[in-house]
């Protein structure tokens, strides 16, 4: 197993491609973001045993996401993913029938603590957006995700 503790970040820095950055700030806090939702992603697929095909799609960018923002690929193509998740949203449209609390629903607030990690990380990308200008397809893939994401409530 190669070095996992190299004790650099003690001081509340990190390291990015070319630079060391504070983990306070709005990059650090987007990529942390990105990663948690990543993380419950997963989790939610595995717990509502739905389509791995669903998440895989949207996690695959959200990988691309954090490697961008933390230096080590260039801006990702989000236009076939958002078409991707455009198109479930609108085939899942005639089962709207406006916001749901999933209560006595594990499989459903699963979905929905999802969806709110997703808007969380969406702010956190507006956050370094006004900072540091972001690519505006990065501003539409994340508040595309939360609705594709709500729209697997069902």
């Amino acid at each position: 197993m190669g070095v996992v503790t190299t004790k650099t970040g003690d001081k509340g820095t990190t390291y990015l491609k070319d630079s060391v950055v504070s983990k306070g700030s709005f990059r650090v806090d987007a990529m942390g973001t990105i990663d948690e939702l990543i993380a419950n992603l997963i989790l939610t697929q595995s717990i509502t045993k739905l389509d791995r095909e669903l998440f895989e799609t949207p996690i695959k960018k959200l990988i691309e996401i954090g490697s961008y923002l933390a230096g080590y690929k260039e801006v990702p193509d989000f236009k076939q993913t958002t078409e991707y998740m455009e198109k479930i949203i609108m085939s899942r449209r005639e089962a709207y029938n406006g916001f749901i609390y999933p209560y006595d629903d594990p499989r459903n607030a699963q979905i929905n603590v999802a969806r709110t990690i997703c808007r969380r990380a969406e702010r956190t990308i507006i956050r370094l957006h006004e900072e540091s200008n972001q690519p505006e397809s990065l501003l539409i893939f994340m508040n595309r995700l939360s609705d594709y994401i709500f729209v697997l409530i069902g």
